[in-house]
């Protein structure tokens, strides 16, 4: 009789630890309290989808400093893919919390390019022709990488020349998300 408590105390710790290890990767957000908190709430280590009223949105919260909104699959297909990176609660002092950073829509002089596990695709959302390869390898993936480069004039050669302003990492688990047709209007 001790030895079978033993056991079904064991089995449920067990399993007790396996639910709370598990990350929930989908979250349903009534308000914007609820969405603001998601910054905090949300798993750190990839994917994350957010239910707001009809919308769908597939985020990523892996850096600390950015969060990156990703539509691959538009559930408008008159809609086209896009992304979104804004800066984080986290940047500097708290005051860029929400405020965008790059996006597909982004007309400045910047070039971006995207890199999975050090394979660069270039900018996908602007040559389309080659976003579904990008989405692809993007599934199998362990890391995204963002490059932005800003046009700079070298002093040495007098021309413009691209410079690196930042590189931005975020980590690509829950994949299987990347398939859900999102918001992208």
């Amino acid at each position: 009789m001790r030895k079978s408590m033993q056991l079904l105390v064991t089995i449920g710790l067990f399993a007790t630890t396996q639910v709370q290890a598990q990350s929930k990767t989908t979250f349903t957000v009534n308000t914007e309290e609820d969405w603001n908190n998601l910054e905090k709430t949300a798993p750190k280590d990839g994917w994350v989808l957010i239910n707001y009223d009809t919308y769908q949105y597939l985020l990523n919260y892996s850096n600390k400093d950015y969060i990156l909104y990703l539509r691959l699959k538009c559930k408008n297909s008159s809609n086209d893919p896009s992304f979104l990176v804004e800066y984080s609660n986290n940047y500097r002092d708290g005051d860029y919390g929400g405020i965008d950073f790059i996006s597909s829509e982004d007309d400045s002089n910047n070039v971006i390019q995207f890199l999975i596990d050090g394979t660069n695709f270039k900018n996908p959302f602007k040559e389309k022709a080659k976003l579904k390869g990008f989405a692809d390898v993007l599934k199998k993936g362990t890391k995204l990488t963002i490059k932005v480069f800003d046009t700079e004039m070298d002093i040495e050669t007098g021309k413009d020349a691209l410079k690196l302003n930042r590189a931005i990492d975020f980590k690509l688990k829950n994949a299987d998300l990347l398939d859900t047709s999102v918001s992208c209007d």
